[in-house]
């Protein structure tokens, strides 16, 4: 029998303390990583207003220089956050820090290339415009979450797709 706990994905409507907590999150990693970034940007669906969303603030961290960030490693360490291994570390860098009950509360992820750090602030400022788009999302999430409450890979992979579908939209109105 497997240690590994199956938790329940929570889908909330829009909190208006998101923007509040994303500062706040902003502010201490400003503070603790001084020179390495020079920006923390709150993309994801707790940035978009009306927005369903797991409460899970995503940050992204715009680094001065991506190879140096690694010295930094050891800092967010120190402050709490678990680093995801996951992934293409030469491309990402993807930070965790979990709140009360060992829930994730924070996903910080550090980009090598600015593109991918505009594709997500663009797709979030496209949102913020579209609250048609933030209905059909917000609907679709939680259709998932009543198909399957426990499987957080189902759901990104099919939140995903939704995603690849509006950045193709964005693409052939050119905003992307």
């Amino acid at each position: 029998m497997s240690n590994l706990v199956r938790r329940k994905i929570k889908v909330v409507g829009y909190d208006r303390l998101w923007p509040k907590v994303f500062y706040a999150i902003a502010k201490d990693l400003k503070t603790l990583l001084k020179e390495a970034i020079y920006d923390a940007h709150h993309v994801g669906s707790t940035a978009v207003p009306n927005m369903y969303a797991r409460p899970v603030i995503d940050v992204v961290l715009a680094p001065r220089d991506f190879d140096v960030f690694e010295l930094y490693k050891k800092k967010m360490l120190q402050a709490g956050y678990r680093f995801d291994n996951a992934g293409d570390q030469h491309t990402k860098k993807v930070f965790i820090k979990k709140g009360p009950g060992g829930v994730v509360r924070q996903h910080v992820t550090v980009y090598r290339d600015d593109g991918e750090i505009c594709r997500h602030i663009k797709l979030r400022d496209y949102l913020i415009n579209e609250p048609d788009q933030v209905r059909h999302f917000s609907r679709l999430k939680q259709v998932l979450i009543a198909e399957d409450p426990y499987s957080i890979k189902k759901y990104t992979e099919k939140k995903s797709l939704f995603i690849d579908m509006l950045e193709k939209k964005m693409e052939a109105e050119r905003i992307l």
